[in-house]
C-alpha cells in the first residue's frame, strides 16, 4: 500500500458553497457526492407534508392549524438552510441512524458524554 499517496486521493471533501452546510456536511461525512440541495429540499418537502397532515388531524379550523399553514417551512429556507430533521431523514434513507449527543435514551450517547475521548 502506498502511504505517500496524495491526501486528496484518500479524503473526499466538498468546499463550502453558499449556505449549503447540510449538503456539504453529509457528503463529507459519507465521503462522496450523495446529496444535492435538491435532494434535501425534496426531503424537507416530504417532512413539511407529513407535518401538515399531522396538524390537519386536529381539524382545519383551529388556530394552531392556521398558524402552521401561514408559517414558512421549518425544514428549509431559501438560503440553503436545512433542519436537523432533514439531515436525520437523509441518513435514515441510507440506513444510518443519527444519535443525538444529548440523548437521554441512547446508551451510546450517554457513554460518549461520560468519556468523550
Amino acid at each position: 500500500m502506498n502511504f505517500a499517496a496524495n491526501p486528496q486521493d484518500l479524503i473526499y471533501h466538498e468546499k463550502q458553497e453558499g449556505r449549503l452546510c447540510a449538503v456539504h456536511c453529509l457528503n463529507n461525512l459519507l465521503q462522496g457526492s450523495y446529496f444535492t440541495a435538491v435532494d434535501l429540499g425534496n426531503l424537507a418537502d416530504q417532512l413539511d407534508e407529513a407535518e401538515l397532515r399531522q396538524m390537519a388531524e386536529g381539524g382545519f379550523d383551529g388556530e394552531d392549524y392556521r398558524r402552521f399553514v401561514a408559517s414558512p417551512s421549518s425544514n428549509k429556507d431559501d438560503t440553503g438552510y436545512f433542519s436537523l430533521q432533514v439531515i436525520e431523514k437523509a441518513l435514515s434513507n441510507l440506513t444510518i441512524e443519527m444519535i443525538k449527543f444529548n440523548s437521554k435514551s441512547s446508551n451510546l450517547a450517554i457513554s460518549l458524554r461520560a468519556n468523550p475521548t
